[in-house]
């Protein structure tokens, strides 16, 4: 921060966040340290008037086994999620550093959990909908608005 000049405002923590599930990702600015001894040195040296993305990683189970818990390396299992959000703070770091926390945020998302295919959906859709005997280009749509909404979600 000295080198470059910086203020605490232009300074963004990416950190683990055990109170966050696993693949969930949340942007903060300022705040406590709520026992991560990362952020606590922070908060030593600079204050707290600082933007932070808390990384879920989950909570071990028992506060006894959160010290090995953050220490260690992932678990394989846990590489999918862990490359998808990495690479999805990638695709939005730069709507970040514009001060665009929102869509950053819709970066990451985006790359968790992509949109399905609605072809896919509205074909299955439209053969469920009508009888075998009607032809499915003709036929009226006889679904409620709610059941075109539940159906959407499937």
């Amino acid at each position: 921060m000295r080198f470059y000049k910086l203020e605490p405002s232009e300074v963004t923590v990416f950190h683990d966040e055990i109170d966050l599930a696993p693949a969930k990702l949340k942007v903060k600015v300022g705040g406590g340290h709520a026992g991560h001894n990362g952020l606590r040195s922070i908060h030593s040296h600079i204050g707290e008037a600082y933007a932070r993305v808390r990384m879920g990683v989950g909570h071990p189970g028992h506060k006894d086994a959160v010290p090995g818990y953050v220490l260690r390396d992932f678990p394989k299992a846990d590489l999918n999620w862990l490359d998808d959000m990495l690479r999805g703070i990638s695709d939005g770091a730069a709507f970040l550093a514009a001060g665009d926390a929102g869509r950053f945020q819709n970066a990451v998302a985006l790359r968790l959990n992509p949109p399905r295919s609605s072809t896919t959906v509205a074909k299955a859709q439209t053969k469920t909908a009508h009888s075998p005997n009607t032809d499915p280009d003709t036929a009226p749509d006889a679904r409620s608005p709610l059941q075109k909404l539940v159906d959407k979600f499937r």
